[in-house]
C-alpha cells in the first residue's frame, strides 16, 4: 500500500505539473480552488480503484495458474478475508490460527500474528497415533494452536479468529478448552468458522448468547465483513 501510495502521488504530481496552463485558464475563468482540487482527487481515486481491481484480477489468475501447474496450492480462506478486513480497520487481531491446506492429505497450523507454521494433520494408516478421521494429529501443531488461543496471549486483542471449530470441539477435544477459556475469562470478540452442519450444536454446547451467524455462501462477503466490523467497534 505504501509503494502504491507513492506511485499514485508521483503520477498526480506529474499530472498537475503538465496541466499548469490548464489550471491557470480555469482559475482565470473563475474556477474555485476546491474545484481544481477535486479534479485531481477524483483522478487519484479512480487510479486507485482501477489499480486495485487489476491487481486482484492478476492475483486470481496467478493463483489459478500456480495451483493447477504445481503441487503448491494457494488457498484464500474466509478467515483470511475477515482477518484482512479487520486489520484494515485497525482492530487488533492476534492469538488466532487458521488451517492452511498444503495438499489433499495435509493441514498445517499458522499463527496469524507471527505467521509461524507448524504441521498439524497428516494422512496416515498408523492407528497407534491420535487421529481425527484418517488424519494423524501432530502434538506440536496442537500446542501451537493452544499457545495462540490462550486468553493470556489475547489480552490486548479485540478479535480472536478460530478457523475452524467442529467435530473435535463438540467432543471436548481440539480447541474446545480454548474456546471455553476465551468465553469465560476474556472480553475478546470470537469469530468462529464452522461448517453449517455444526452451527447449532456449537451454539448449544457453549450456550452462546447474542450470536451473529453468517452463511458466506448465501451472503456477500463484503457485507458480512462490514457487519462484523460494526459489531466489534
Amino acid at each position: 500500500m505504501l509503494v502504491g501510495g507513492f506511485g499514485i502521488a508521483n503520477i498526480m504530481f506529474v499530472s498537475v505539473k503538465e496541466r499548469t496552463s490548464i489550471i491557470g485558464i480555469q482559475k482565470a475563468l473563475g474556477a474555485k480552488n476546491y474545484f481544481v482540487l477535486l479534479q485531481f482527487l477524483f483522478e487519484a481515486i479512480f487510479l486507485s480503484l482501477i489499480g486495485g481491481i487489476v491487481g486482484l484480477i492478476i492475483v486470481f489468475i496467478l493463483v489459478m495458474i500456480i495451483s493447477n501447474t504445481t503441487s503448491f496450492n494457494l488457498i484464500l480462506t474466509t478467515g483470511n478475508v475477515f482477518l484482512g478486513v479487520v486489520h484494515r480497520f485497525d482492530r487488533p487481531v492476534s492469538g488466532a490460527l487458521i488451517f492452511a491446506k498444503t495438499d489433499s492429505h495435509a493441514n498445517d497450523i499458522i499463527d496469524i500474528v507471527t505467521n509461524e507454521r507448524e504441521i498439524f494433520l497428516r494422512q496416515t494408516e498408523d492407528d497407534t497415533q491420535p487421529k481425527i478421521g484418517r488424519f494423524k494429529i501432530y502434538t506440536k501443531g496442537l500446542q501451537k494452536g493452544y499457545n495462540a488461543l490462550k486468553p493470556s496471549a489475547n489480552i490486548n486483542n479485540k478479535v480472536v479468529i478460530i478457523d475452524e471449530a467442529g467435530y473435535l470441539e463438540l467432543e471436548d477435544q481440539g480447541w474446545a478448552n480454548c474456546i471455553k477459556d476465551l468465553l469465560t475469562s476474556s472480553k475478546n470478540h470470537i469469530l468462529l468458522v464452522v461448517r453449517d452442519i455444526f452451527v447449532e450444536k456449537i451454539i448449544q454446547k457453549w450456550n452462546l448468547k447474542d450470536v451473529s451467524v453468517f452463511n458466506i455462501f448465501d451472503q456477500d462477503y463484503l457485507r458480512v465483513s462490514n457487519l462484523i466490523i460494526e459489531e466489534i467497534k
